[in-house]
């Protein structure tokens, strides 16, 4: 850009008067979350602030910037536009499987992404069946883990099951009585 200059007479002599120009940000916009500058023009000097909102399962690491030098999260115009981009990393998420030792869980991966998912296979030792999950840091359905956006814990429970006793009925009492004059 050219600096533009202006002129007009005073007392009988031109005078000139220099303008400035306005400095532009320009603000390059990725996958991982949102940028922004305040204010997103100026002359040089001016000082301008980035901020970033990173989306769910992204974590901000740094910003891109040409045109000026970056102190922090701030940088003055100076003699050009600016060009920011950021810098975003897709966090990974750990699957911690336990149980109640009375069978044994497996998944098909221990590392995911925010919404990203595992098959679960819980199965249970001699005498038990399975009987539920308990999970932190994601949820569960049908056997199918989907993460959240933290390292997550996937408990399997097993109940015993009486081989004497497989379906589980209440005991019961038979009461008989006896007659006199049978046999």
């Amino acid at each position: 850009m050219k600096h533009r200059i202006s002129h007009k007479k005073y007392n009988g002599h031109r005078v000139y008067r220099y303008i400035p120009d306005i400095r532009q940000v320009y603000l390059i916009q990725s996958i991982g979350g949102t940028i922004s500058a305040i204010p997103m023009s100026g002359y040089d000097g001016t000082d301008v602030n980035l901020y970033n909102t990173a989306d769910i399962g992204y974590s901000f690491d740094s910003y891109n910037i040409t045109g000026a030098n970056l102190t922090g999260n701030t940088f003055k115009f100076n003699n050009s536009d600016v060009t920011a981009s950021p810098n975003w990393t897709h966090n990974v998420y750990n699957l911690t499987l336990e149980t109640d030792n009375n069978g044994k869980l497996e998944s098909n991966k221990n590392t995911g992404y925010y919404n990203d998912t595992a098959s679960l296979t819980a199965t249970p030792s001699s005498n038990y069946h399975f009987s539920g999950y308990t999970v932190t840091g994601g949820s569960i359905n049908n056997n199918i883990f989907t993460w959240s956006d933290s390292n997550a814990t996937a408990k399997a429970w097993f109940k015993y099951v009486d081989p004497y006793n497989p379906l589980g009925l209440p005991p019961y009492t038979l009461r008989l009585k006896y007659k006199a004059g049978y046999s």
